[in-house]
């Protein structure tokens, strides 16, 4: 807790290797990935029991209202600081929040490679990817009913952690590709697809930025 005397809390403590963590929208829950009891889980942000969404897939991504937690359906090969988000054949699915049957939204093969990296735009109305394959990554959109793809960046790069300016208006995401590189890429409000060139913003060097937060006022990056 941040408040004067506040004390760190554990919240899980089950020794399954819990990872991933993601804040729901109101700061009441923690969605996570059990590396070692599988799937997606919640428990409340002070701690509690524990709720058990799925029996497969990380990497779960709260909805900006609360509801919907979209995932992946295969972790990633490791850890490391340059490990690509996932490889073929995972695809995207979605849950409810509060439990019940999930989803698969989209298929393998269409895009071509492995889909991770999840992140929901601000409004709600789309939910964006990574595609990983051997020489290839490219970053998608999709509805959250799993229609209207949508390619918004490709070419010879590998893209990592996409994440929306508050204002959705902005993509920031990371590159490995000669240099460690932070950019931004502005997106239409209308079509949902990239306006101009993606802006450097930082050279990183030798180090490889990863699972990017931006401030709620849009004006830093962490």
């Amino acid at each position: 807790q941040l408040a004067p005397g506040g004390r760190e809390i554990q919240v899980t403590s089950d020794g399954a290797q819990n990872l991933q963590p993601a804040w729901s929208p109101d700061g009441k829950l923690i969605a996570y990935h059990s590396r070692n009891r599988r799937g997606v889980w919640t428990i409340p942000a002070f701690g509690g029991v524990a709720q058990q969404l799925t029996e497969f897939g990380p990497a779960p991504a709260l909805s900006p209202d609360g509801e919907w937690v979209p995932f992946q359906s295969d972790a990633q090969a490791d850890l490391g600081q340059a490990a690509f988000g996932a490889m073929p054949q995972s695809t995207i699915w979605i849950v409810p929040a509060r439990g019940g049957a999930p989803r698969q939204i989209t298929k393998a093969g269409a895009p071509p490679g492995g889909h991770g990296a999840v992140v929901w735009s601000p409004d709600g109305r789309r939910i964006v990817f990574v595609t990983y394959d051997i020489g290839l990554s490219e970053v998608w959109s999709v509805s959250p009913k799993g229609d209207d793809l949508k390619r918004l960046l490709g070419g010879n790069n590998q893209f990592f952690d996409p994440v929306f300016s508050p204002d959705g208006r902005y993509l920031f995401l990371s590159t490995a590709w000669g240099n460690f590189c932070l950019w931004r890429q502005r997106i239409s409000p209308v079509t949902g697809l990239p306006e101009g060139e993606m802006t450097q913003i930082a050279n990183t060097g030798a180090a490889l930025a990863r699972y990017l937060t931006i401030a709620p006022d849009g004006k830093r990056v962490a």
